[in-house]
């Protein structure tokens, strides 16, 4: 039985965001109501990586940030334990070649999203 790690589920949410964003533009048409709802986590990171205030690295970490917020709930996110999970999910990513290529994919998906 293979095992899963930390670093192969975050591979997972990657993924799956990045497929789910591709069908939502294929679906969305030119001229969409946005609803008064709380922007995510990957929304915000959207904008401001279009206001170019964020790095790359700033931009990845934020992605993994937001990703996981989404996945253990937004309360988690402000807690110190929650910042080093994300640097050291940040960092399993870049170690691995094929799972950087994926953040900076995801990165550079999130800056065109938000120009």
């Amino acid at each position: 039985m293979t095992r899963i790690t930390n670093a192969d589920h975050v591979l997972l949410l990657l993924r799956d965001h990045l497929e789910r964003t591709q069908k939502t533009r294929r679906k969305r048409p030119s001229a969409t109501t946005e609803s008064k709802a709380r922007p995510t986590a990957l929304e915000r990171a959207s904008q401001l990586a279009a206001s170019g205030a964020l790095s790359d690295e700033d931009i990845e970490r934020t992605i993994v940030a937001g990703l996981l917020s989404e996945a253990l709930g937004d309360g988690v996110a402000n807690d110190a334990k929650f910042q080093q999970l994300v640097a050291d999910v940040v960092g399993v990513l870049n170690r691995d070649e094929q799972a950087k290529q994926l953040l900076k994919q995801a990165a550079q998906q999130i800056v065109g999203n938000g120009a």
